[in-house]
């Protein structure tokens, strides 16, 4: 499989563990910066930005959360109000996949969606200086360190 890139980086796009990133296009710019951080960091990313014109983008995004090692939601605002959003996260839950959530802002996802999050990982951008810090913290989350590449270590701090 081909790696597509992003603006910033390149978006993972092959056969090894990697994370699907579930996010609001309205919180773009903040997400993309952390996951930069991330893949500069060695890890294998994907997101939507990954699908190419001719998919049927449902499934697509469907496959790849089938296919993920992980999944990992960032929560705002706009995202509690995202009907997509809320899809993927229901979808990778049901499908029994390993959840990391980065709370941008803290919101109350509703419909039980914080109850089931709260059996998984996550972080509070509130909690850290800066979206650098962010990084680093899920640098460290044991359940993300299988989508790393080879010869990458995870950041000890």
């Amino acid at each position: 499989m081909e790696n597509l890139f992003h603006d910033q980086f390149r978006i993972y796009n092959g056969p090894e563990p990697y994370v699907f990133v579930s996010y609001c296009h309205q919180d773009g710019d903040k997400v993309l910066e952390i996951l930069e951080s991330l893949v500069q960091s060695g890890f294998r990313v994907w997101f939507d930005g990954g699908i190419p014109w001719t998919d049927e983008w449902g499934e697509t995004i469907m496959d790849r959360i089938d296919h993920c090692a992980v999944f990992m939601a960032f929560h705002s605002d706009a995202s509690a109000q995202s009907e997509h959003c809320r899809l993927e996260i229901r979808y990778a839950l049901d499908h029994h996949k390993p959840a990391l959530s980065v709370y941008l802002k803290d919101v109350a996802l509703g419909h039980g969606l914080d109850e089931r999050l709260a059996l998984h990982a996550s972080e509070r951008l509130s909690q850290y200086s800066g979206l650098s810090d962010l990084a680093a913290a899920l640098l460290r989350e044991s359940v993300a360190a299988q989508c790393m590449e080879p010869g990458t270590e995870k950041e000890e701090r």
